[in-house]
């Protein structure tokens, strides 16, 4: 289970180095998705990714008009309480706010060679999630969840 998580990242962090992404299309295979049998987990798991990337310098927000991010914390954990069609602000956090990749990791994806479509379908790249994961530790994030160790 810990393995399809990290292939998640690794292909999420892909898809926002070549396109934008929202949260909805996040680790969409997790668990189901936002249609899946646990849709809780799910959610959870999002709230994560977006916490760990946005506050490690890996992904930014596109549009920043349509949701001020003051605390990621408490920006992150909206993912886990509110559900995708839950109501307007629901729909606006899930579809509304478009993230994509900083410079930051463009340049590990192209350092990488991952910088093309095809890798979504490739396994985890060992090398590449071990040095996302240090950085997610290098900010203080708990990566028990992802950890290759």
């Amino acid at each position: 289970m810990k393995y399809e998580l990290l292939l998640g990242y690794q292909r999420n962090l892909i898809a926002a180095s070549l396109d934008d992404i929202s949260g909805v299309s996040i680790l969409s295979g997790w668990c189901g998705g936002q249609y899946g049998a646990n849709q809780d987990k799910w959610r959870n798991a999002v709230s994560r990714f977006v916490f760990r990337n946005y506050s490690s310098g890996l992904i930014g927000c596109v549009n920043t008009d349509i949701y001020k991010i003051k605390d990621i914390v408490k920006f992150s954990r909206k993912y886990e309480t509110l559900e995708v069609d839950g109501n307007e602000e629901s729909l606006v956090l899930w579809n509304g706010v478009i993230y994509s990749s900083t410079k930051k990791l463009d340049e590990l994806i192209e350092g990488y060679g991952l910088g093309d479509w095809r890798y979504l379908d490739f396994d985890v790249n060992h090398d590449f999630m071990s040095e996302i994961i240090s950085i997610y530790k290098d900010f203080g994030s708990d990566v028990s969840d992802i950890s290759l160790c």
